[in-house]
């Protein structure tokens, strides 16, 4: 790819109804199209898809006017939605303060950084999972694991982002080892943001999956924040894995031991398949456990942007706590 030809693909597509035309893939360009992972067979509405994700991921990391500027060229911001360009920009002006001319300035400029975003970031070169359907990532995942002798509650706050018009539902998901007392020993809800309801036929084996109905549609590049607790009693082993099948921007963990014994330290181990979680490595971080019983660890710093891809195969222990004494036991895995 080339931030050039990227460059001149925006600059194409942002013409007429931009993202919002009936036929968007003859205005994707061949660089635009390998930088947003469009296939050959894809459909218009994949397309379509697939590009706003990639582009509202990635002006995130543009400044504010900058960002919507792009939204606004491309007919992704309801606020400056048109079928033409000169709408979109007529109406950017007046929302900058500034004349037509500037304000398509600003978004030449804006474009120019987005290539070069593009160009640097090959953000969707991997064949989609059905675990993991589009149209939406999370913008972050903080996690907080409570481990208070043999019980276990797990507390996660996520804020996502929709690539699309008038998302209404989102799947969640997680697994464990499954025991006799599987039923009863492991419990889900949903503390706030919306309504979980269970889905039956693929709650199995160990594995919990639902589906989070938002309080209203999202539009296109709105974000919504809910959260999650999962309880557990009996057995556990000392792991909490996460695997990542979407674009997530920041992860934080962290692990609070209640009760029980508590472990003298603890493993960040980062983009390993989850199997190889029980083998012992000396290149893996180690992570102190403090005064107070706890220990947390963060993704998502600019050093770390790039783990937070899902990899084909494979997913993360994100932290590996082993026990004062013995070797550490097979995964138990949530994700």
């Amino acid at each position: 790819m080339s931030v050039e030809r990227l460059h001149a693909d925006l600059t194409r597509l942002r013409a007429g109804a931009g993202l919002q035309a009936p036929s968007v893939r003859e205005r994707v360009g061949t660089e635009l199209r390998r930088a947003c992972g469009v296939l050959p067979a894809d459909a218009d509405a994949v397309i379509r898809a697939k590009v706003s994700e990639v582009v509202i991921a990635l002006i995130g990391r543009l400044t504010p006017e900058d960002a919507r500027a792009v939204r606004a060229a491309l007919n992704l911001d309801p606020e400056f939605r048109s079928r033409f360009i000169k709408g979109r920009m007529a109406a950017l002006a007046t929302a900058i303060d500034r004349d037509p001319r500037t304000a398509v300035r600003r978004v030449d400029d804006a474009f120019h950084l987005l290539a070069e975003l593009l160009d640097a970031t090959p953000v969707a070169q991997r064949p989609s999972s059905r675990f993991a359907p589009g149209g939406w990532y999370f913008d972050a995942l903080r996690s907080t694991l409570e481990v208070d002798g043999d019980r276990l509650r797990l507390t996660e706050r996520r804020r996502i982002t929709s690539t699309i018009e008038g998302l209404a539902r989102i799947t969640v998901g997680w697994s464990t080892e499954r025991t006799a007392e599987y039923d009863s020993a492991f419990g889900v809800e949903l503390l706030d943001g919306g309504d979980l309801v269970p889905d039956l036929e693929r709650i199995k084996d160990g594995t919990w999956v639902g589906m989070v109905h938002l309080p209203a549609p999202l539009a296109s590049g709105q974000s919504h924040d809910f959260c999650t607790r999962v309880t557990q009693t009996g057995r556990m082993e000392p792991y909490y894995i996460v695997t990542p099948f979407r674009r997530t921007e920041r992860f934080e963990v962290r692990v609070i031991f209640a009760a029980g014994p508590t472990p003298t330290r603890a493993w960040r181990i980062v983009g390993e398949p989850a199997r190889f979680a029980d083998e012992l490595n000396p290149d893996r971080e180690v992570l102190e456990v403090d005064a107070d019983g706890q220990l947390t660890s963060v993704f998502g710093a600019t050093r770390h942007r790039a783990e937070l891809w899902p990899a084909v195969v494979g997913g993360w222990l994100v932290t590996g706590v082993r026990p004062t004494d013995g070797e550490p036991a097979p995964p138990r895995a949530m994700s």
